[in-house]
Order: C-alpha cells, then sequence, then structure tokens
C-alpha cells in the first residue's frame, strides 16, 4: 500500500514537473515570438546629430510636425513654413545624438499602452539623413529616470538614458522662431518714437553716451537707461504668434498705437593680425552702413496681458507681454532716472541691470511692474533642468 502511495506521488511530481517545464517553454517562446522582429533586445539606432537633416513629429491628436535642414539652417515645413528655433532644435538633436538603450522594459504588445509608447499615448519620431531613414522611435512615459522608446514596427520597448520626451513633445509653436529683432545691442545707434502725435528720439555718440534727440526735454534723463531700452528691443522675443485668422486690422495693426525705430549700425570691424604677429588698427567705422528696423505695437490680443506686435516688412503677427510693450509705448518716464534719496536712487547702474535682455516680463516681487516669471522663461528653465537631469514631468 505504502509503495502503491509512493508511486502516486512521483507520478503527480513528474505531471507537475512536466507542467512547470511547458510553461516555462511558452512563455520563452512567447516572449521569442514577441521579440523575433525586435532585432537585438537591448539596443536603440546610433544616431550621428550633425548627420540628420529632418525630423518628423507626431504627437497624439495633433497634426504632424517636419524639421528640415538646409546647410546650418533649420526650418519648419509642415504644416508650415517658417523659420525654426535654434535652440529648440538643438536640445532635439543632442538628445537624438545621444540617444542609448539601458535596458529591456518589456517585450509583448499588451505592456505599449502602460508604457504610453503606444500610438495613442507616445510621441513619434522621424530621423531622416539625407534621403535615407535612419530611425522611426515612439516616445513614451518617464520611468526610473528613463524613457520608454520602442522602434515603430516592433514590441520590444526599451528604456533609454535620460529624459528625452520634452525635447519633441511640443506645440507648433514652439519649434517657431520668437525672435522678432536679433541684433547685437551695441549696434542700435538711433531710437526713434512715434505715439500718436506725440515724437521722442534717441541718438548714440561716438563715446558711447547717449542723448535726446527729438522731444520735450526729460528731466533726470538717464543715458544708461536707454542703453537698457535699447537692448531689450535689439533682443526682443515674442511670446506667441497670432493665431491664423488674426487679420492686420483684428490685430489693430493698420494704425499702430506706437512706432518705434531702431537705427542699426555696421558690426564692429574685426581685429587682423599683421605680419609680425601684432594687431592692425581697426579700420574707421562707415557711417553710411546702416538699416532702420520698425516695430509696430498694435491692440491686445485675447490671451491675458498680451499685446499684438510684428517688424514692419515681416507678414509674422506676434504677441509680446505688457512689460515689453511698454517699452515700444516709450513714456519719458521710462528714460528717467529716481529722485535723490527716492529708493533704488543710490543703486547706480542697477537701473539698466532690470533691463538686460533676455529680461523682458521677469518681474516677480520687487522685480519691474510687480509681474511674474513669464510661461515662456518658466519653460526654458523646465528645459535647462531637464537637459542636467534634474527630472521633471515629461
Amino acid at each position: 500500500m505504502q509503495n502503491k502511495k509512493l508511486l502516486i506521488a512521483g507520478g503527480v511530481l513528474v505531471v507537475l514537473v512536466g507542467l512547470v517545464a511547458f510553461m516555462a517553454n511558452r512563455r520563452s517562446s512567447s516572449d521569442a515570438a514577441g521579440s523575433s522582429s525586435s532585432g537585438s533586445a537591448a539596443s536603440l539606432p546610433d544616431l550621428t546629430g550633425s548627420a540628420i537633416t529632418s525630423l518628423t513629429i507626431t504627437r497624439p491628436n495633433a497634426e504632424a510636425i517636419t524639421l528640415t535642414r538646409t546647410g546650418e539652417t533649420w526650418r519648419v515645413t509642415a504644416p508650415i513654413e517658417a523659420d525654426a528655433d535654434d535652440n529648440v532644435v538643438r536640445t532635439a538633436i543632442e538628445k537624438l545624438d545621444e540617444l542609448e538603450a539601458a535596458e529591456v522594459v518589456a517585450r509583448n504588445p499588451e505592456n505599449h499602452e502602460r508604457l504610453e509608447v503606444d500610438e495613442a499615448h507616445g510621441v513619434r519620431v522621424t530621423v531622416r539623413a539625407g534621403d535615407d531613414e535612419v530611425a522611426d522611435l515612439i516616445l513614451g512615459a518617464t520611468r526610473g529616470g528613463g524613457t520608454m522608446v520602442r522602434v515603430a514596427g516592433q514590441d520590444v520597448v526599451v528604456s533609454a538614458t535620460g529624459s528625452l520626451r520634452f525635447a519633441f513633445d511640443r506645440e507648433l509653436s514652439a519649434f517657431r522662431n520668437k525672435r522678432i529683432v536679433d541684433v547685437a545691442p551695441e549696434r542700435v545707434v538711433g531710437l526713434r518714437y512715434q505715439v500718436g502725435e506725440r515724437e521722442l528720439a534717441f541718438t548714440r555718440g561716438a563715446d558711447d553716451e547717449w542723448a535726446l534727440a527729438a522731444g520735450e526735454p526729460i528731466e533726470r534723463f538717464g543715458a544708461q537707461r536707454v542703453q537698457a531700452v535699447a537692448a531689450t528691443l535689439a533682443r526682443m522675443r515674442a511670446t506667441e504668434f497670432a493665431a491664423a485668422d488674426v487679420t492686420e486690422a483684428a490685430a489693430g495693426l493698420e494704425n499702430p498705437s506706437a512706432v518705434v525705430s531702431l537705427t542699426v549700425g555696421p558690426p564692429p570691424a574685426e581685429p587682423t593680425e599683421t605680419e609680425d604677429g601684432g594687431v592692425a588698427p581697426t579700420p574707421p567705422v562707415q557711417e553710411a552702413v546702416t538699416e532702420v528696423l520698425v516695430l509696430e505695437l498694435g491692440g491686445d490680443a485675447p490671451s491675458d496681458g498680451q499685446v499684438y506686435v510684428r517688424l514692419r516688412g515681416n507678414p509674422t503677427i506676434y504677441t509680446i507681454s505688457r512689460y515689453s510693450a511698454d517699452r515700444l509705448r516709450g513714456e519719458p518716464t521710462l528714460f528717467q532716472d529716481p529722485e535723490p534719496g527716492a529708493e533704488g536712487a543710490d543703486a547706480g547702474e542697477g537701473a539698466g541691470e532690470l533691463d538686460m535682455p533676455g529680461m523682458e516680463g521677469m518681474g516677480g516681487p520687487g522685480g519691474p511692474g510687480g509681474q511674474q516669471i513669464p510661461e515662456e522663461l518658466m519653460r526654458q528653465i523646465q528645459e535647462q533642468m531637464q537637459r542636467q537631469g534634474m527630472g521633471g514631468p515629461h
């Protein structure tokens, strides 16, 4: 009887061992089938940033965006034609150049939605180098400091090192160049305002000092304040673009509320070496080689605190913050030093520091206008943190 029981127990054990082996083999076969079309399990395309000539980015429920490089210049070529933002494109290219697989995190399609690498949630990035498509990637969620990535058409999901998705998961406007004016501030030698019947003009002399050239005298005139405003206008950047259906009339640009002209001189001559290794005298500046850039200020945009503006000769209509718009209205108080004894009167050159280029609208407590940091600047700060591996939303 005891032997019979042992035989039965042994038979059951054999069956269990066989079942476990069968299930393990089935799972192995399933995984192999799931990855048979996926190539190397933990690999991603090896991309060279300098060779990339085109990116097509497809976000869920949005039109595909195509960026194309000609020479060293990038442009948005779909769904519209426009200049691209060099910094934004450079970030995207750097992420592709640094693309590196860390580990396989899933092999089967049922995991795609959870990891956001399915068609409904992932950001698809198609990369071309010349006539060749060199990568077709779907970027998903950020998990444990890595980004879930799947090669389109394959099942295996790989964790790529670092945060990638933020560089591609952007609205069309984020890829467009928002720089309205882009000249070196030291090249601005004249500033003229026409606001209704009021005219105000400044010129910069050979000693780099600004002087009032037209308009009513300004009490406590501060030359350094003119320089600060000129520097802000020379690097003026839009907050956003006007909607496609906004006309010149709707933007208040048929009769601008203010017109500001920047006279831009030639760039300073580059020093050259003499045959004995010294520096040759700087050639004299040709005063006649100048251009005039004209900014036109329109009416208020629907977005809270935004005002329409354009650069004459450029059909693009932008929006800027009220802080930046105030620099285009040219109120005389903008160019006044504070009264002696007033708060901030002893700050010296600090008045100019508040208006340095790139600081438009920063404000905040104690800042000009008491404004908060604008959304565009906050986005740039977040992206810088992500580039440095400090986390943040994907």
